[in-house]
């Protein structure tokens, strides 16, 4: 769920992160490293980048969901 929340858009705040994640109950930064984990092994390459804001990388995007 916050993989499919991420892509409605290419940056977050830290913050938004955080409050998307615990109504989901997850820790952001697990989940976050739990996703990068996930296109590493799909495409070689991080899905998610930064700290603040947080950018989401839309060309692996298009390869992860192709």
């Amino acid at each position: 769920a916050l993989a499919r929340a991420l892509m409605r858009r290419s940056s977050w705040s830290r913050s938004e992160l955080v409050d998307i994640a615990a109504d989901l109950d997850l820790m952001a930064d697990g989940a976050l490293e739990r996703i990068n984990e996930a296109a590493y092994e799909a495409v070689d390459q991080p899905l998610i980048e930064g700290e603040d804001p947080i950018e989401i990388n839309l060309d692996i995007l298009e390869q992860l969901t192709a």
